[in-house]
């Protein structure tokens, strides 16, 4: 870090600061991530400033991860592993949806007030709907007329 002043939050400040390596293939050492924020690896905050980054530099479709760096640091990664990415997403959240459904359907509606069960099983009807939807599109095969298959 140079002595020029760093603006808070302070992985929003490594963002700017580092604005011209922003770059689909640029790498960065975790050491030089830890010095710029003042924390090492096993802070809270520090994860929590990687999250931050890869939002922002989602918005931009770049990809920022530590896969395949073993420990050393993170990549900006090609354009063309955004999909498999994509794809972790999607299970990531067919998952998270499917506990969803197993908490709302094994919730004794007996314990609830009127109002509540409506909203409860409403909300479980939907989800279960929603991850039924999920499940077929992401089985859906990948290539359709030699291009990847968009998840709809």
């Amino acid at each position: 870090m140079t002595g020029d002043a760093r603006k808070l939050p302070l992985w929003k400040s490594w963002l700017e600061a580092n604005e011209s390596r922003l770059a689909y293939g640029a790498q960065f050492t975790s050491k030089e991530l830890t010095d710029y924020l003042g924390m090492t690896e096993e802070d809270i905050q520090f994860a929590m400033s990687i999250h931050h980054i890869r939002k922002a530099l989602r918005r931009k479709g770049m990809n920022f991860t530590a896969r395949g760096q073993y420990g050393a640091g993170y990549v900006i990664a090609q354009p063309g592993t955004n999909q498999a990415e994509m794809r972790r997403m999607a299970n990531v959240a067919a998952s998270a949806m499917r506990e969803g459904v197993i908490l709302g359907t094994s919730t004794p509606l007996d314990m609830l007030t009127d109002e509540e069960r409506r909203i409860h099983e409403s909300l479980a009807e939907k989800m279960a709907a929603r991850l039924a939807l999920m499940r077929r599109k992401l089985a859906a095969p990948e290539i359709e007329g030699g291009k990847p298959k968009a998840i709809e």
